[in-house]
């Protein structure tokens, strides 16, 4: 499996190569087929540590900057069980886990894949959409931030609804390369290795958002659009100041009883 070697940040920009003023991403070229069947859990670390980038995905907000990988990410315990009843109204508060990525592209401490924590009732582990990427002019500093391209979807990972949502997906949105995961008999997730900016992530979700067709046909709902909403306003201080203003969570691991499936890869679309 390729994978990156090297010892520093500073002697290896990894996913974005600066010449000059321009940037070059490094895309996803590792087979897909060997990620197919494999839990979700154990595909993170190796899409933390590549740090690829969806070609014309992500625009550097500081141009003057030199680009590294990833070098924080976040880990998110959240409420299995969000919804609302009628007249009720939530305050979301996730609790996040940011977890360092070293310069050998492994996750450091606080890596609650490995912390074999005892479970909280109610709450399910998941992977935040947003990660940090590394300042390599000043070597472990924070320089932009990314997100992982995910989706809901709200339908059985039947062959059928595979095949047209890798279809769709492609058409709608531009991605290219990304996984279908399936999280139980009744729902999947798309997942992207290729990093995107957070205005290209935004616009992805709203294009997929228009697979619905609730005006002609109530079982046409393919994208949880109550999940993207959950994105934009996941975590909350006491104050009521949402400080994570835009991070999708996707579940990878079960969650007796209420998710009792752990999320597997099924499919790609490449």
């Amino acid at each position: 499996m390729a994978g990156n070697q090297f010892e520093n940040w500073s002697e290896y920009s990894v996913g974005m190569e600066r010449n000059g003023l321009s940037f070059t991403e490094k895309p996803w070229d590792l087979e897909s087929s060997q990620y197919v069947g494999m839990q979700v859990k154990d595909f993170i670390p190796i899409a933390l540590r590549e740090s690829r980038f969806c070609p014309g995905g992500f625009a550097p907000t500081r141009s003057n900057r030199v680009h590294g990988g990833i070098i924080q990410a976040n880990f998110i315990y959240f409420r299995v069980k969000p919804l609302e009843a009628p007249g009720e109204i939530q305050i979301a508060r996730n609790i996040f886990v940011p977890v360092g990525i070293g310069p050998d592209g492994l996750m450091e401490t606080n890596n609650p894949l490995e912390r074999n924590l005892p479970p909280i009732d109610e709450y399910g582990l998941a992977i935040g959409s947003r990660v940090a990427l590394n300042n390599l002019d000043i070597p472990g500093g924070v320089i932009d931030w990314a997100h992982f391209p995910m989706l809901d979807i709200i339908k059985p990972p039947t062959s059928e609804n595979i095949a047209y949502v890798i279809d769709q997906i492609r058409k709608r949105t531009g991605l290219e390369r990304f996984f279908i995961i399936r999280t139980s008999e009744h729902g999947m997730f798309m997942f992207s290795p290729e990093l995107v900016d957070e205005a290209r992530w935004l616009d992805i979700c709203n294009k997929a958002a228009k697979m619905n067709h609730y005006e002609k046909d109530h079982d046409d709902v393919w994208i949880d659009e109550r999940w993207l909403r959950w994105n934009q306003g996941n975590f909350h201080d006491e104050l009521g100041v949402n400080t994570q203003q835009v991070c999708g969570i996707m579940r990878i691991d079960a969650v007796p009883p209420y998710k009792p499936e752990i999320p597997i890869i099924v499919a790609a679309s490449f």
